[in-house]
């Protein structure tokens, strides 16, 4: 398994609290932690991810599609 250091993660969710927001990122921050075998990807300044949450947000379902897609790229950049 790869190491991963995220350095920073900003989360814009409208229509969340301040705390709803922090409990999303840390739900994505723990499931790409769970991912393994990431990709030895190297040093990726930045990425961005967009997922267009239902209303009422169904956290799970947008986490998990927040990190399938970052992945997907992490996997498509190396």
């Amino acid at each position: 398994m790869s190491d991963m250091r995220i350095d920073r993660l900003i989360v814009r969710a409208p229509g969340l609290s301040e705390s709803q927001g922090r409990q999303l990122a840390l739900r994505i921050v723990a499931q790409l932690a769970e991912a393994g075998g990431m990709p030895a990807a190297g040093d990726i300044p930045t990425l961005e991810v967009g997922a267009a949450a239902a209303r009422p947000v169904d956290v799970p379902d947008l986490v998990e599609r927040i990190v399938d897609e970052a992945l997907r790229q992490l996997r498509r950049s190396i």
